[in-house]
């Protein structure tokens, strides 16, 4: 597990067996525009450096890949620093 410290909450990572990685925030933390935008860049940064679409899902216990990319209410994109929300 990895912690990464943002400015007033956490966001704790999971790197799971599949090579994907669960990344858990606590939506009552996310109390401020400042703070869903740190949300969305770091987000927008794994994307890039891993080369992957990253999804902001609700928690759905143990979804499959398919009920992750049903489920996504944001997914970056990794060919550069852009995001998608799709509850709009």
């Amino acid at each position: 597990m990895l912690e990464i410290l943002l400015p007033g909450f956490t966001v704790n990572c999971h790197f799971l067996p599949t090579s994907d990685i669960e990344m858990n925030v606590n939506p009552e933390d996310i109390d401020s525009f400042q703070k869903a935008e740190a949300v969305f860049q770091l987000m927008s940064d794994m994307a890039v450096q891993l080369n992957r679409e990253v999804y902001l899902v609700p928690e759905f216990g143990s979804a499959t890949r398919e009920n992750i990319r049903s489920l996504a209410l944001c997914v970056a994109d990794p060919r550069g620093p852009s995001l998608r929300c799709l509850w709009f």
